[in-house]
């Protein structure tokens, strides 16, 4: 049988649980959204009655991957460029979806041949949440152009990818699917030959130090007398 005191101690936590959740949800429906909170599709504007208005500078940036890529998708569409979305990862058993898009700008004079400018995000995973704001801020500047009539005299065309690794941007970490930093992998392969067949294993000087990072069992014996 429980003592008395363990009860009302048992009884005290869950109180206090109860307490805490309550105290999370009143949060979360009052002054969060206010202070926050970016409003989904960057809804909120300088002035309600002005919906040319430039967007305020936070809606560009989200707070995760699937809000960043609903805004990317919308301003592509707003600033009438052409979108495309590729599958980088398949579905995971929990609903996350990892997709790359793609916005293209044709040029708006001379022929399509006369280059393109190309525009990243997410190259590193997590740091494309900032990408993805300027990305969103630029596409929200071809709308208003292309409204004013300022768009004209654009020579060559303009593909803004979002979300290179979209796997790291939704599990907010530097590496892909495979564990890989594309940052720092991107190697020709000549290069990798280089390094794998020509280099001087010991360039770094980690074999000198190979028997102390990884002693045998005879050490670990020698070691434990």
């Amino acid at each position: 049988m429980p003592s008395l005191r363990s009860v009302i101690v048992a009884l005290a936590v869950a109180l206090l649980a109860m307490m805490v959740s309550l105290l999370m949800f009143v949060a979360d429906v009052t002054w969060k959204p206010r202070l926050f909170y970016h409003p989904p599709l960057c809804d909120r504007r300088p002035s309600s009655e002005d919906s040319g208005a430039p967007l305020r500078l936070e809606c560009f940036f989200s707070e995760n991957y699937y809000e960043a890529r609903a805004k990317f998708r919308r301003l592509a569409s707003e600033a009438g460029l052409e979108l495309r979305s590729f599958e980088v990862v398949p579905p995971s058993g929990y609903g996350d979806e990892y997709t790359m898009d793609v916005a293209i700008l044709r040029p708006t004079e001379g022929p399509s041949s006369s280059g393109s400018v190309v525009h990243t995000s997410g190259v590193h995973g997590v740091e494309g949440y900032a990408g993805s704001g300027i990305q969103c801020y630029i596409l929200d500047q071809i709308r208003r152009a292309r409204e004013e009539g300022r768009l004209a005299g654009i020579g060559k065309t303009l593909v803004f990818v979002h979300a290179v690794n979209p796997y790291g941007m939704v599990h907010y970490r530097r590496f892909n699917e495979e564990n890989v930093d594309l940052n720092r992998n991107a190697l020709e392969p000549q290069e990798f030959d280089y390094l794998v067949n020509e280099r001087d294993p010991n360039v770094a000087g980690y074999v000198d130090l190979d028997a102390i990072l990884n002693p045998s069992r005879d050490d670990h014996a020698i070691a434990a007398l």
